[in-house]
């Protein structure tokens, strides 16, 4: 635990941050570090000494840094972190742990994501996913969207798996049903 604590404390600082997403559009010198960040020199080769030690970043034989294997892979998992910390408010009264693991190990690919703005704008993404999808839909909601029902049909007759993942005490609306699918079987819809 203590070598993530000290990993973690190498990535604190918002001006090594920085260098690194400098650092992984091009291979740069210490004198174009520094400049770009605004940065005394002493001060960029110091947090360029950490990120060196953290093995994220590599120096060649001409003086520029490159990002190690390891670095890269690093900064392909922070926009996670990004889009958890932008919305812990949500995730304070929603749980992720019961979606497949290999979804939360993506949810970076959110961190562009902007919340819909009301209802109407909600129902269209959701129409224009199912009117796009060439393989499955997964759909996580509080409420059942009726209104995209004969889509997610027209889809599961095409050969889309859908799956829909409603909280359990879900109300439904009046002479609405779902059948409670196989794990590997795709929703049904009556």
């Amino acid at each position: 635990m203590e070598e993530l604590s000290d990993f973690f404390l190498e990535l604190a600082h918002s001006d090594r941050l920085r260098a690194l997403f400098l650092i992984e559009k091009e291979r740069l010198k210490l004198t174009q570090i520094s400049e770009r960040l605004n940065l005394s020199m002493q001060e960029t080769s110091r947090h360029l000494s950490r990120l060196r030690d953290a093995k994220l970043i590599r120096k060649d034989a001409d003086g520029f840094y490159y990002l190690t294997p390891f670095g890269h892979t690093t900064l392909h998992l922070l926009p996670g972190y990004n889009f958890i910390l932008k919305n812990r408010d949500y995730f304070q009264d929603h749980d992720l742990s019961r979606l497949p693991p290999e979804f939360i190990r993506r949810i970076g690919e959110l961190e562009e994501y902007e919340p819909g703005k009301g209802v109407m704008q909600v129902l269209h993404l959701a129409v224009v996913v199912v009117e796009e999808a060439k393989e499955y839909v997964w759909i996580m909601t509080d409420q059942v969207m009726t209104p995209i029902i004969p889509m997610i049909r027209e889809g599961h007759a095409k050969g889309i798996i859908f799956r829909i993942l409603l909280p359990e005490q879900l109300t439904l609306p009046s002479g609405f049903q779902l059948s409670k699918p196989a794990p590997t079987s795709p929703i049904k819809i009556r």
